[in-house]
């Protein structure tokens, strides 16, 4: 393989620093198996760089897609957007933390916000004098059985925020990736 080539298959490896070796790697063949397809159909090398297009956005545009193919969560995907971010245009300066950081924060506060309901509804019933305990609560509330019911509401809601929240990402990262579609190789 010609130097230049070769050359385009380490500047998409260095973008995709970031991802697991394996996936890197993976990415890599396939962009130099299809590199070699072009080669024996008698494309100049001019012409393949030219359907590769720039290296950055075809990184680019694979980050997205391994993003987007999946909906559930990996701490592979969390470095997948670390990588995709590291690439993507001015807003994704400000969408892709955005979201990463609120997804897993509202989940979480959605998780304990009902433990500490019922931490307080199990305090109240046992008496059994929890520290810091009274200091859950909803403003104006006192009665633990109706704290425990909002905590339980306001969880859901703040899960289903945080949720929302993942799907924009994702949402986001697939409109980004669409380059990948318009240079495919």
């Amino acid at each position: 393989m010609e130097k230049i080539l070769n050359s385009y298959l380490e500047k998409i490896d260095r973008y995709l620093k970031p991802l697991p070796v394996s996936e890197r790697v993976d990415i890599v063949k396939e962009i130099k198996s299809e590199i070699l397809e072009l080669q024996r159909n008698g494309k100049s090398t001019e012409e393949i760089m030219e359907r590769l297009g720039n290296p950055k956005e075809l990184a680019k545009a694979y980050l997205g897609d391994l993003i987007a193919k999946d909906t559930s969560f990996s701490w592979n995907r969390v470095l997948a957007i670390c990588a995709y971010y590291s690439l993507a245009s001015l807003s994704g300066l400000v969408i892709i933390p955005t979201l990463a950081i609120c997804a897993p924060a509202f989940i979480f506060c959605g998780v304990i916000t009902p433990i500490m309901g019922a931490a307080k509804l199990i305090d109240f019933l046992l008496n059994l004098g929890i520290p810091y305990v009274q200091y859950i609560g909803v403003s104006g509330i006192n009665n633990p059985i109706l704290v425990f019911i909002i905590c339980i509401i306001t969880g859901i809601v703040l899960c289903l925020i945080g949720i929302g929240c993942w799907k924009l990402l994702v949402l986001y990262v697939k409109s980004m990736s669409k380059v990948k579609n318009k240079l495919s190789i």
